[in-house]
């Protein structure tokens, strides 16, 4: 198994900390994940800024464009 060392914030080593046995499980999982195209976050945040009722959220779906 290889080494690696890297700086990091004192707050993120202390929540790395608390999983430490499961940092290579983590990591290999984050990397499986395929990144999210900022516009989508955008369309997230955007709805989330115009302060929707329990009920949008409730009803809040992809719209087409975020599922391309």
């Amino acid at each position: 198994m290889a080494t690696i060392t890297i700086d990091i914030p004192d707050e993120l080593s202390d929540q790395l900390a608390q999983v430490r046995d499961r940092i290579p499980e983590l990591l290999a999982l984050s990397l499986q994940q395929p990144a999210v195209p900022a516009h989508i976050y955008r369309e997230i945040l955007d709805f989330l800024a115009s302060q929707p009722t329990p009920e949008e959220i409730l009803a809040f779906r992809p719209t087409p464009e975020m599922l391309a």
